[in-house]
């Protein structure tokens, strides 16, 4: 068995004999049932990443330079609906009482059908139409975070059509030095300019809005980010500018959301003080504001990403003088090739034979169609099956019908499976 599995993987298995386990199910009888390709779920490791939420903000109360004294921030997770799409992933994780981060029409329907109660809501998105906005208004969506001058009218308007005081929160562009991902760049679509001023003075003349409240402020800075050091100025920045804005209008804010971009816990030896760290950083700082608002952080790939597991057969094996390649029947039409991705191959049969490094690719003719780099294969034949890991987000969500149909997507747990719709 694999070191990485045996550590990091309690809900997915190896059998010296009989191969991988998923969920208490052999790959085998998964595959009599539903033939590769096939994107799985444990159900088990969703539960388990939603409990460590609730661990990591516990854990942080012993941590050293935690001190009693330090007044315990009002935490909220919420789940970022656009990792993933499947029905019964989304069941799980509404159960579990995390808010819900959305972006458009279609994910306010799925999250309500979920079972998410629109006041549960997040709406996130660079443009929000009025038809957007309608909506948001009259169903209650509980925290909208609004983009640019334009929306912020329109908002104004549609409220006082229906007779409503709408909260809101406005999306910032954080001033931070250097580029902490796609999300922070000057020429960058999302958010009001920090850098010039232009969102303090905006908050600093809302008596115009007569039927808004400004209830909150939101960024979003990073991908797949875990190294706190670079975490820690952007909690600065947005800390200080709910002080500023406190000191400038009086202003108290019911809620900074932090966005997202944590790192998921796949093959992380410290993967339970990953977000605990996070969590501290947000503490320190916390404590220096003259009031408590809430604290919310949208996480996606951390809450899903090593959740789903790809079952694909080994279509060909090409052994060339510059590289070895081995080609899936899994397509990059659900393993989308995004630069965040992290896909591990690791064969679903135990067999004897010389380990060898390989390229992974799908069997479509795309220049994108490479899986992973450099993977180290011990006795791999044509035919054999192999498991792909960390498929869980930004998969199914994204899937197209490039090249292929999209794969069945199922849900295991504890013996049992799901398709989801």
């Amino acid at each position: 068995m694999p070191d990485h599995l045996r550590i990091h993987r309690p809900h997915l298995s190896y059998h010296y004999n009989e191969g991988l386990i998923i969920e208490d199910m052999l790959y085998s009888r998964i595959l009599a049932k539903y033939p590769a390709p096939v994107l799985v779920y444990s159900a088990g490791k969703l539960r388990d990443n939603l409990k460590s939420l609730k661990a990591a903000v516990k854990g942080v109360a012993g941590r050293i330079g935690s001190p009693s004294d330090f007044p315990p921030p009002k935490f909220k997770f919420a789940y970022c609906l656009k990792a993933c799409y499947a029905s019964e992933v989304l069941k799980t994780i509404s159960k579990s009482g995390v808010h819900v981060e959305v972006m458009s029409q279609k994910e306010f329907r799925l999250a309500r059908k979920a079972g998410w109660k629109p006041g549960q809501m997040i709406w996130n998105s660079p443009g929000k139409s009025a038809a957007d906005l309608e909506l948001i208004v009259k169903e209650g969506v509980g925290q909208v975070n609004v983009d640019c001058l334009s929306e912020l009218e329109d908002l104004d308007r549609i409220a006082g059509r229906h007779k409503r005081k709408v909260k809101f929160g406005i999306r910032l562009h954080p001033n931070l030095k250097g580029r902490t991902s796609a999300f922070i760049d000057d020429r960058n679509r999302f958010g009001f300019d920090t850098r010039r001023g232009a969102a303090l003075k905006l908050c600093e003349d809302l008596t115009r809005f007569r039927n808004l409240r400004l209830s909150g402020i939101h960024a979003h800075a990073f991908i797949r980010e875990s190294n706190w050091r670079r975490f820690r100025p952007y909690v600065a920045f947005m800390f200080d500018f709910a002080a500023k804005l406190y000191a400038h209008t009086d202003i108290r804010l019911d809620y900074i959301n932090l966005g997202g971009g944590i790192d998921s816990r796949y093959r992380s030896r410290k993967a339970d003080i990953l977000l605990q760290t996070f969590i501290h950083v947000i503490r320190l700082k916390y404590a220096g504001l003259p009031y408590q608002p809430t604290v919310f952080l949208e996480l996606g790939r951390y809450i899903t990403a090593d959740t789903g597991f790809g079952l694909a057969r080994i279509v060909r094996i090409k052994k060339g003088k510059e590289a070895k390649w081995v080609i899936l029947d899994m397509a990059s039409n659900i393993l989308i090739p995004l630069n965040s991705a992290d896909f591990g191959v690791i064969p679903a049969q135990y067999k004897r034979g010389r380990a060898l490094r390989y390229h992974v690719g799908d069997n479509l003719s795309s220049y994108a169609g490479v899986i992973t780099r450099d993977c180290v294969l011990k006795g791999v034949a044509e035919g054999d099956c192999v498991l792909i890991e960390n498929c869980g987000a930004y998969t199914q969500s994204m899937a197209s019908q490039f090249g292929h149909e999209i794969p069945p997507v199922l849900v295991a747990d504890k013996g049992n499976l799901k398709v989801c719709r």
